[in-house]
């Protein structure tokens, strides 16, 4: 299942330990091995009964800090109702013959996966005003002075979101996840723009370019 994800609706169709369903760089499958509890249940069995929230405390009885930061990174909907599987190297979701042939380069190492000059284009193109397209630029590059990024650089301080509270502060936090982020993109009205694609892609990069690249100028 190569190429291939989970979108987390309900979650009674997803394995945890044996569908791939993360959305992260560091692979869709949850590593092996782990404790015993974790195998033969469902994404699910991760929520609170009745709302579309993590159970945070069991997840992190299952599982050691890295795997489950990043399954709590995971954002859930409560308009998505059903788990759909869909292929990642797709604006659609849908396999290609071209989106395969992608797929077997960036395995091999012959493709680089930095944005091509097209899609920077794309960024410079759409209707709004400087200083917005230079801070998406800014964030496409990983210039964005988020806290993960300046402990990178050796900037002691702490990792937590200072807004929410919740949290890492990195990009896709401080855009997508964040409860501050996550009214904004209500109050704009931009929920079906972004939150398909914040299933889909998993890096802030990638959203970003894809609404640039298929939304018009002034959409985007």
């Amino acid at each position: 299942m190569n190429g291939c994800r989970w979108s987390i609706g309900n979650g009674t169709n997803i394995k945890v330990m044996s569908d791939p369903w993360l959305r992260n760089k560091e692979g869709a499958w949850i590593p092996s091995p782990q404790i015993q509890g974790a195998h033969n249940i469902m994404v699910n069995e991760l929520m609170k009964p009745n709302v579309k929230l993590w159970d945070k405390e069991k997840i992190e009885s299952l599982f050691p800090m890295h795997v489950t930061t990043r399954v709590l990174e995971i954002p859930l909907f409560d308009m998505v109702e059903d788990d759909k599987l869909y292929w990642v190297d797709s604006i659609h979701g849908q396999y290609s013959v071209r989106s395969g042939y992608n797929l077997v380069l960036h395995a091999s190492g012959k493709v680089d996966g930095s944005a091509n000059q097209g899609e920077w284009t794309k960024l410079w193109q759409i209707h709004a005003p400087p200083k917005a397209k230079h801070l998406l630029w800014r964030i496409c590059r990983g210039c964005l002075p988020t806290r993960v990024r300046l402990q990178e650089k050796c900037v002691p301080c702490s990792l937590t979101c200072p807004l929410c509270d919740h949290g890492n502060e990195d990009e896709w936090h401080v855009l997508f996840s964040c409860n501050y982020s996550t009214q904004a993109i209500q109050s704009a009205g931009l929920e079906h723009i972004i939150t398909p694609r914040m299933q889909q892609f998993y890096s802030v990069q990638d959203v970003i370019h894809d609404i640039c690249s298929v939304e018009n100028n002034d959409t985007a």
